[in-house]
């Protein structure tokens, strides 16, 4: 299955994250964040500093081996935005139980909506980072595949990763985040991935096999045109760029509608325990 470019709307009003706040600055990841002794090494990166690393690897060109981190800063935005929803939620069932008590500071209209629309549209932005996930393994597993040089370590590394679930001599449990919170559908989805994969991989050897001429290497084959034609990758990156980033500029609208509603010089309810 391709996906086409056209499957995601063109992103028009896209987070400015190039002029990101202090702490996204470069020389402060540099200088503090990136050091060893970082004293900001057992504490959750800010949501925008996750943003700076995530548009760092898509752009301008897709950093390929960075595809892992990739997937694993996805899921840090991920759990920025579930713990937005929770806040959010938290804060509307407080809001309906007080909404009759004139001593009790409650939502803007403005906030209580914002915050409804995040809760009503829980699983639209779960779909988005599923996809984003999938879409990102299933173009790293054919880009691995059909380099050249070939990178057959990497390619099974990175496939035992992804699908570990598709291989029954597989008996290390992966690194990457997304693993370990995935529901029982989205594994369902994961193995449909992975068996694509399996096939791109069957298919194509198939064909080089008997298209390549004598001394013609097999990934020197995956390179040409006529390959490309008939076996392209299973997503556009342009289609894939366009949902990463309308997936975070999402997340982070919601993760900064919640901080404003609970800044600390504004009075909440209860205030001890609705805090962000």
């Amino acid at each position: 299955m391709i996906i086409q470019k056209s499957t995601v709307a063109s992103i028009q009003d896209e987070p400015n994250t190039a002029e990101l706040n202090y702490f996204c600055n470069a020389d402060f990841i540099d200088q503090t964040i990136a050091l060893p002794n970082s004293p900001l090494a057992g504490y959750t990166p800010t949501l925008q500093t996750v943003i700076y690393a995530v548009k760092n690897i898509l752009f301008p060109h897709l950093a390929r081996h960075r595809i892992p981190d990739l997937l694993n800063l996805l899921t840090t935005v991920e759990f920025y935005r579930k713990n937005a929803l929770a806040q959010a939620e938290y804060a509307i069932a407080w809001q309906e139980y007080y909404e009759n008590d004139p001593d009790v500071v409650l939502l803007t209209p403005k906030e209580e909506l914002a915050f409804r629309t995040m809760k009503q549209h829980d699983l639209a932005y779960r779909e988005m980072y599923i996809r984003s996930i999938s879409w990102s393994c299933a173009l790293d597993i054919y880009n691995i595949w059909t380099a050249d040089p070939p990178a057959l370590t990497d390619f099974w590394i990175h496939f035992n990763e992804y699908f570990p679930f598709l291989n029954e001599d597989c008996d290390q449990h992966s690194p990457l985040l997304f693993q370990s919170e995935l529901n029982d559908s989205e594994v369902d989805t994961f193995k449909r991935i992975g068996q694509e994969s399996c096939r791109m991989v069957q298919e194509t050897y198939a064909w080089a096999i008997s298209h390549r001429e004598d001394g013609q290497r097999i990934s020197g084959l995956f390179q040409t045109a006529r390959f490309r034609r008939r076996f392209p990758a299973p997503v556009e990156y342009e289609a894939l760029v366009n949902l990463i980033i309308y997936y975070i500029y999402k997340v982070e609208s919601a993760v900064t509608a919640v901080h404003n509603a609970f800044k600390p010089n504004r009075p909440t309810f209860p205030p001890q325990e609705v805090a962000f």
